[in-house]
Formats: C-alpha cells, sequence, structure tokens
C-alpha cells in the first residue's frame, strides 16, 4: 500500500485502534495527526503512544489536538515522558504539533530540546508548534519563551 499519512478523530476509532492501525502500518507511516475527542471522553494515552513511537520509526510528522470544549483534565492520559519517548524512537521526526495536550509541560519541552539539541544531525526535529500553552517554542535551536498576558490599563 502507498498509504503514508493518517488523519483521524477519536469520536471514531480508540486507543487500541491507533495502536493497531500503527502495527500494520509499520515505518511506512510518516504522517500522524490525531484529533482527542473531548465529547466522547476518548484522548490519546501514553501506552497508544508508545506503541506508535516504537512501530512507526520513520514518522516525520506528529499532530494530536485538543478541544478545549468539555475537557477533562483527569482523562487526559498524554505525558511529556511518552512526548519524549516519541522523539527519541521517530529520529525522522520533523515536527510535532501538540495542541492542548496539558499534561506535556515545559520541562519535557526543555528536555526535548536539549536532547535534540546534545545530537543535532541525529535528529531531524525542527519544529515544534504548541497552542493552548502558556509559552511557546521558537526557532532551531529551540528557544522556549513564555508568552506574556496582555496586560490591560484601567483608566
Amino acid at each position: 500500500t502507498n498509504l503514508t499519512s493518517i488523519r483521524t478523530d477519536m469520536w471514531n476509532i480508540t486507543n487500541s485502534g491507533i495502536a493497531s492501525m500503527a502495527r500494520v502500518m509499520e515505518g511506512r507511516l510518516l504522517d500522524l495527526r490525531i484529533e482527542g475527542e473531548t465529547v466522547t471522553k476518548n484522548y490519546l494515552s501514553d501506552g497508544c503512544l508508545e506503541i506508535v513511537a516504537r512501530e512507526c520509526p520513520n514518522l516525520k510528522r506528529f499532530t494530536y489536538k485538543l478541544s478545549s470544549y468539555n475537557y477533562r483534565p483527569e482523562l487526559d492520559r498524554l505525558t511529556g515522558a511518552a512526548a519524549i519517548a516519541l522523539v527519541q524512537a521517530c529520529r525522522k521526526l520533523e515536527v510535532l504539533h501538540l495542541e492542548r495536550a496539558s499534561r506535556v509541560g515545559k520541562d519535557d519541552f526543555v528536555t526535548i530540546s536539549k536532547m535534540v539539541a546534545q545530537d543535532e544531525a541525529g535528529y531531524s526535529l525542527r519544529k515544534i508548534e504548541l497552542i493552548g500553552y502558556p509559552f511557546v517554542v521558537k526557532g532551531f535551536p529551540f528557544v522556549i519563551e513564555d508568552i506574556e498576558a496582555e496586560s490591560t490599563k484601567l483608566e
């Protein structure tokens, strides 16, 4: 099969479905974009992302988005440990895009930044896109900057 990219939401697929897809696709999967489902309460888990990392070493782009609508932090099971494992296992990963994956924190991005900086030739990661975080990761080598809250003056 020539399929190299999968875009899905977790309305129609579960963690085990994504894991099964990763096992079948193996090294052919280059682009995986997943949208967590806050209405049906289906969130990506660490275990699932670790399977993707192990089974799909040629992944070039990974996106995981969560809506702020009906978000339940206690159900969000994706942590920085799995994001770090993904970067470590998928050395061809060029873009990591996370939207409101709140359990992947600033310290995790510092770890990823240092890991890539220590072995630039060994990692392809050059872009980290974040939405819904109080900080951004800019440029390469990566620089993490806090987003300044807009101040409002009462006059």
